[in-house]
């Protein structure tokens, strides 16, 4: 299994079974320059912080990550991949996530922007998932979907997507506790 390091950051492991011959898995393991990944700009665009990593969406049900409405699923199972950073102030205080969600097109990128809005906003109003959570932790939730914005790029763009991204308004001790249920 080649292994390459883009960079100096990513690690990408290419299978043999996905190379067609010796020559092809020599050529891939040794060449100076390896290929972009198609991920690499959707990665870069959220790439800075504590965290990245990239969700193969075509392995992830989506509806059991959260309560998602069936138009925006059907949307989401169009989708190849999303990449999602996150990074947390050096004093600890907050942060943000930032996310994006590549599209075929325009009208795809218009689409999923508007139905993740509508899902957002039902998140927001989550009472059941809040009631468990201390009253600070369900006003930095609210602080948080407040916060949310979710666009689609512009349609000149020569890349469609959906851009999210949101402030995280509690230290990564307090997200932890109030997403695990301890107080």
């Amino acid at each position: 299994m080649p292994l390459r390091f883009l960079g100096g950051q990513e690690v990408v492991l290419v299978s043999a079974k996905d190379l067609a011959s010796d020559h092809q898995i020599r050529h891939a393991f040794f060449t100076d320059e390896p290929a972009s990944p198609i991920w690499k700009g959707a990665w870069n665009a959220v790439d800075g912080g504590l965290v990245t990593f990239l969700i193969d969406a075509h392995t992830q049900d989506w509806k059991t990550l959260f309560e998602v409405k069936p138009d925006l699923a059907a949307d989401l199972e169009k989708v190849d991949f999303v990449t999602v950073g996150i990074d947390f102030a050096d004093d600890g205080k907050g942060g943000a996530v930032r996310a994006r969600i590549p599209c075929s097109d325009a009208k795809e990128a218009a689409d999923i922007a508007d139905r993740l809005s509508h899902q957002a906003d039902d998140w927001s109003k989550m009472t059941a998932f809040l009631k468990d959570l201390s009253d600070e932790s369900r006003e930095s939730f609210g602080r948080f979907f407040a916060s949310l914005r979710i666009a689609p790029s512009d349609a000149n763009e020569t890349v469609q997507f959906v851009a999210v991204s949101a402030d995280i308004p509690m230290s990564l001790e307090d997200l932890i506790r109030a997403l695990t249920g301890s107080r």
